[in-house]
């Protein structure tokens, strides 16, 4: 695979040596940020050892349709395992990411040449995990996003798959055309889709898009006489989806219908749908999935969820200078049992908030409350988050509470500023306070951004130091 690398790191400089106009420098960032996570004695005594420290480091290059990043995180380590390392089995334990991006402007499609240890989402995000997670009260009418869409990884990403991707989008003359994405894997996991946006008479706005995959998935048994996730031998399976979109004037229609082969021989499937009904100031969002009960994703995971189904209604309105929007999102989850005996497990979830916004502050209300006939009790929260602009200045406060099982309750509060032409980003400050049947955490979070600009060069880094009250010490 390493040869493959070097022979595409060889085709893309000939591409930038020889491209039309002139090879310009955008930017040069260079990026590092640290975490401290301090343990405190129940007589305020930092205890050393039991802390732990984490840090990242990387460098970003910005060219002429030309980018790349490489960046290096060490993982939250305690100082007592810490300072008995030496500097190979630091660097040994650091994942490492990196990617390139290059772009060429062919006369027929739009190239994007990807290599490094890229980011999917979109249409594999759901394959590997088509449940919903949660729905937001204010959620703005979106489609389902498409395709394979490699990214390029993070300062911090986790370490993954070393992937080739290639994505083509026709020119404007060719916009009859399909766009293509497709990408292979260091493990020999492949990608492959098309998508074609069109309009009608009846339809102003439309995507289709086919997504096929092919996972390797698969576990050996553990241990444990109890096996808590189903055998699967080690093998290569085929995964497909198909995504549509259309959009009207008052109706937004998103759809994704998934297919899996099982190592059983036989396929399993799903389907996911979100769509919105839009009356003026009036929206009414319907969100539903459905699954088998032997589906086994890209992923290798047999989701217990079998069925959601959520409704969200929205107002939004003037009320004088303010900006009033306020939403509900009540939903039912039907899932299997942790021992997957056929008696299913309902849960109920009901989230509310309500947002004003004038041209002086921001409000943002929120409650949420959850059964599940798993639990004796039910769940619920509140928060409510203000923010107020200023010159050179913003100032973001948030207070929430939240109650588990009834005897778990916990209390944050926060408070960020975030600068404007200032090279400190931001500083951040945050309280946590854990109950759980009389005994009390205490955690303390302080954190801060800052960037400085010269011309092209950018120096970017984050700190972050957290206390944290352990009374088990």
């Amino acid at each position: 695979m390493r040869y493959l690398f070097l022979t595409w790191l060889m085709m893309f400089m000939p591409f930038l040596l020889h491209s039309e106009g002139k090879i310009k420098l955008k930017s040069i960032e260079v990026h590092g940020e640290t975490s401290l996570d301090l343990d405190v004695y129940k007589d305020n005594k930092i205890v050393r050892d039991e802390s732990k420290v984490s840090f990242a480091y990387g460098i970003k290059t910005e060219l002429t349709n030309f980018s790349a990043i490489y960046g290096c995180s060490f993982p939250s380590t305690k100082f007592s395992v810490l300072k008995d390392l030496a500097p190979g089995e630091i660097i040994s334990r650091e994942n490492r990411s990196w990617g390139m991006r290059l772009a060429i402007p062919l006369p027929v499609y739009r190239t994007e040449l990807s290599a490094g240890t890229l980011k999917f989402s979109g249409s594999i995000t759901r394959l590997k995990n088509p449940v919903f997670s949660s729905i937001s009260p204010l959620k703005v009418p979106s489609f389902f996003s498409c395709g394979t869409n490699a990214a390029l990884p993070s300062w911090t990403s986790s370490s993954s798959e070393k992937a080739i991707a290639v994505n083509l989008v026709p020119d404007k003359n060719f916009l009859f055309l399909p766009s293509v994405q497709f990408s292979i894997l260091e493990g020999k996991n492949h990608f492959l889709s098309l998508s074609k946006r069109f309009s009608t008479t009846h339809i102003p706005s439309a995507l289709i898009c086919s997504t096929l995959g092919l996972f390797s998935i698969g576990h050996e048994l553990n241990e444990s006489w109890y096996q808590d996730r189903i055998y699967l031998p080690e093998r290569k399976n085929m995964a497909s989806e198909l995504c549509v979109n259309f959009r009207w004037p008052n109706f937004i229609f998103s759809s994704a219908l998934g297919i899996h082969e099982t190592p059983f021989g036989k396929c399993s499937g799903w389907i996911k749908t979100q769509d919105h009904l839009i009356f003026g100031n009036f929206t009414l969002g319907l969100f539903y999935y459905k699954g088998d009960r032997n589906l086994i994703t890209a992923s290798g995971s047999t989701p217990r969820v079998v069925s959601q189904i959520f409704l969200n209604p929205q107002y939004r309105f003037y009320l004088g200078k303010s900006a009033v929007a306020a939403g509900i999102g009540a939903g039912n989850t039907k899932k299997e049992t942790k021992e997957r005996v056929p008696f299913p497990v309902v849960e109920k979830t009901v989230r509310s908030s309500v947002s004003i916004k004038r041209p002086a502050f921001s409000i943002l209300l929120s409650a949420d409350t959850s059964r599940s006939t798993e639990d004796d009790f039910p769940d619920y929260g509140s928060s409510v988050k203000v923010t107020v602009p200023a010159k050179k200045i913003t100032a973001t406060s948030t207070l929430s509470f939240k109650n588990e099982d009834d005897i778990k309750n916990t209390f944050d509060f926060s408070q960020k500023i975030s600068f404007r032409k200032s090279f400190i980003k931001y500083m951040s400050l945050g309280f946590e306070i854990k109950e759980n049947n009389g005994n009390y955490k205490f955690n303390a979070t302080a954190a801060a951004e800052a960037v400085l600009r010269s011309k092209k060069l950018i120096f970017s880094g984050k700190i972050k130091v957290q206390l944290k009250k352990n009374e088990n010490l």
